[in-house]
């Protein structure tokens, strides 16, 4: 069969090959400054005429740089590094990442498939995986751009879900007693504890309470931060807990105070993680609110209240149109053991 001029040729070569049919470009000319060159490129070598046929009617129907795209994967690579802007830490990011693919580096790039990735993708933790994904995302953005392949894999590579986050548990009673076996000690971060334990503050916001935001007559504590609900809520200061604050109001301005110093929370931190240490527990400090939330639940607490108390916000008509008292909402907070 005769191919159109300007289409390009096949040509069956001699002896045994595995390719034997070599597909070319028609030819282009260009000028050096002296005289007319036929350029003539080699677009790949085929197994079958078919198949020969089917890759030179690809290249017609959209040409491309032949040049660019026999690139292999760690020129790819280069090209791309040296050309896109990317913030040093996300670079040094990506680079890491496509160290793990470095395999298949003198491989052309466009031949590259999804098989290719998945096979590495699999080998890695979830972390790299999303990593890796996002590495080869940015490379294919600059591939297809510069026409060095047509196709992005990157968006087929499956990758494992995780989570970071560690599952939150409350205190046990357990641990509830031996804090309050302790509470004699005059230990500043079993007395916090329990405070956290028995209002459901936020350690940050236990930190900023300054002595003035504690009502010993009336009972109550007012404070919060982030939330519109959050802020300048008051908690009613439970009978259990009352003489660990009134302990704590020494004339200081913060309650949580060391030598009339506001503790931070990388100091309450540290002294948290060795106080845990020691005794043996397992906790984040705002495990207390989960704590707290959690008691009251099972003491078939109404909803509203806890709310109010931990600083969530309501809908449109808890807001509008429920009004709690302070004495509901020390009722709510007896009910703690």
């Amino acid at each position: 069969m005769k191919l159109p001029n300007g289409y390009g040729s096949i040509v069956k070569l001699t002896g045994k090959r595995r390719k034997p049919y070599l597909v070319r470009t028609a030819c282009k000319y260009s000028d050096d400054g002296e005289k007319m060159i036929e350029k003539r490129q080699i677009l790949g070598y085929y197994a079958t005429k078919s198949e020969a046929l089917a890759a030179l009617a690809d290249y017609n129907a959209d040409p491309y740089d032949l040049a660019a795209h026999g690139l292999v994967l760690s020129e790819v690579i280069e090209k791309c590094f040296a050309e896109c802007k990317l913030a040093e830490n996300t670079k040094k990011s990506y680079v890491n990442a496509l160290n793990k693919v470095s395999r298949y580096n003198d491989m052309q790039f466009s031949a590259l498939k999804l098989t290719h990735w998945q096979s590495v993708i699999d080998e890695l933790k979830p972390s790299m995986q999303s990593t890796l994904k996002n590495s080869l995302r940015f490379l294919y953005t600059y591939a297809i751009r510069h026409e060095i392949t047509d196709k992005d894999y990157s968006s087929m590579i499956e990758v494992q879900t995780y989570s970071t986050k560690k599952k939150k548990s409350v205190f046990t009673s357990a641990e509830i007693n031996k804090l309050w076996e302790m509470q004699d000690q005059d230990d500043f971060v079993v007395r916090t504890l329990l405070i956290l334990l028995y209002t459901g503050w936020r350690i940050e916001e236990l930190l900023q309470m300054q002595q003035s935001d504690i009502d010993l007559t009336a009972g109550i504590m007012t404070g919060g931060i982030k939330t519109e609900a959050g802020k300048n809520r008051v908690v009613p200061i439970h009978h259990r807990i009352l003489p660990l604050i009134q302990a704590s109001m020494n004339g200081e301005k913060y309650l949580i105070s060391k030598n009339g110093k506001k503790y931070t929370y990388a100091m309450w931190k540290y002294y948290f993680d060795e106080f845990q240490a020691v005794v043996g527990f397992s906790h984040t400090t705002h495990e207390t609110r989960h704590t707290f939330v959690s008691l009251l639940t099972e003491k078939n607490a109404k909803k509203i209240c806890v709310k109010k108390l931990v600083g969530h916000s309501g809908d449109v008509t808890d807001n509008i149109y429920t009004h709690i008292s302070i004495d509901e909402l020390r009722e709510t907070i007896e009910l703690l053991d």
